[in-house]
């Protein structure tokens, strides 16, 4: 299933940073600097606007995405293959689903949108397919405004968002506190009823993580896997909700990723050090590249339960995966996203950025995780995946 991510107010993409990979070893058939590559020149269209890229950038595309993507494409295939940015990211959707060459605007939008402290209203929104949810975050706007639990997005400001437009949604960089902002929203999918609520845009932390009390549940909300600061965190929340109770609920539903890293770093809080919890793998190389657990376990013997939805992926979902095959955690939710594949971002003087998926992520057991979602112990009807109460029942 087509799986995109969207997120506006928190995370600008999916991106894992790895090290250099000339650290793992030469691939069987290396890129010589000399090797020659053949470029049709495009010339510029005035009709449809398109601009092409000029040949040496081109070539350089060619080159990165030969040298670093994980499936190794021959430099055959590429050639012809793309001329522009919209053929590139028709290309790059031929290798994998997260691999694509993102424009200057696109890109400085979301680097803003990582910042720990902004000015906006303070949601999160996710997209699978054509469906947004919009998270709010603790004491931002939204919270204020009284919009406090996950809901599917209408409009915001009267505007429909559509993941594949980005003039729809990059009006929100522009946002003045003060500013009145209505925000429809449904608890339905179907959005067959909605309610709206009028935010006053201001500045608010973007927190990757949260200690929420839910019900008469308290519940460790991850938005994303961004910082060492979230790990710091994560490691105080656990102390504290272990004085509270005797489980533990990591509550994932709306964590599209982050940093892989932070995810093992996470992840170590739980179980042993030294462990092989994850491995990084190329195309064409036998040999695997192993991420062991840290020192630093907090939990004891705790039971642990995780909460998951259709929008947890990528760091999320190896992050569950080593609690569930390590820390026998239990899986609670619906099918998970399936993205085992780790991001890298290649930037270019006009700010510009291609971003590739440079390794395929295997499992705590060595097995091939990309398309498969998590393996569930207990499954909630994808009706209910807002409905924390449905998760708490399961949870016990």
């Amino acid at each position: 299933m087509p799986f995109i991510f969207l997120c506006l107010l928190l995370l600008a993409t999916t991106t894992c940073t790895v090290a250099n990979e000339d650290q793992l070893g030469t691939p069987p058939t290396p890129l010589k600097p000399s090797e020659p590559i053949k470029i049709t020149k495009v010339p510029f269209d005035s009709q449809t606007k398109v601009v092409p890229f000029n040949p040496q950038t081109q070539e350089r595309f060619i080159r990165i995405i030969r040298r670093h993507h994980y499936v190794r494409p021959a430099i055959s295939d590429i050639e012809g293959a793309f001329f522009e940015p919209e053929s590139l990211n028709h290309y790059l959707k031929t290798l994998d689903p997260y691999s694509k060459y993102i424009k200057a605007a696109q890109q400085a939008y979301y680097q803003k949108r990582q910042a720990k402290e902004q000015i906006g209203l303070g949601i999160n929104i996710l997209v699978n397919q054509e469906t947004l949810l919009a998270v709010p975050l603790q004491n931002s706007p939204a919270w204020k405004a009284g919009f406090q639990s996950p809901a599917y997005l209408v409009t915001v400001d009267d505007k429909k968002l559509s993941a594949n437009d980005f003039s729809s949604f990059s009006f929100l960089v522009d946002l003045l506190p003060g500013q009145k902002i209505p925000l429809r929203v449904s608890k339905s999918e179907q959005l067959d009823t909605t309610e709206q609520y009028t935010l006053t845009v201001n500045s608010f932390n973007n927190a990757s993580i949260e200690y929420l009390t839910i019900a008469k549940g308290k519940v460790i909300r991850i938005h994303a896997f961004d910082s060492r600061d979230m790990t710091k965190k994560l490691a105080n929340f656990l102390r504290i909700a272990m004085q509270q109770s005797d489980d533990i609920i990591i509550d994932l539903r709306y964590c599209p990723g982050g940093s892989l890293y932070e995810a093992i770093d996470a992840a170590s809080l739980f179980v042993p050090a030294e462990l092989e919890v994850s491995y990084l793998k190329k195309q064409y190389q036998k040999r695997l590249r192993a991420l062991t657990s840290l020192p630093g376990k907090i939990t004891q013997h705790q039971k642990i339960y995780i909460w998951v939805s259709q929008f947890t992926a990528s760091a999320a979902e190896v992050f569950a995966r080593i609690l569930q095959h390590y820390a026998n955690a239990i899986i609670v939710g619906t099918p998970t996203a399936g993205k085992c594949l780790s991001q890298q971002q290649f930037q270019f003087e006009d700010s510009s950025a291609l971003q590739l998926s440079v390794f395929e992520i295997l499992g705590p057991d060595k097995q091939a995780c990309q398309g498969l979602s998590l393996k569930l112990d207990v499954q909630i009807e994808p009706d209910n995946i807002l409905n924390s109460n449905d998760y708490l029942a399961k949870s016990e």
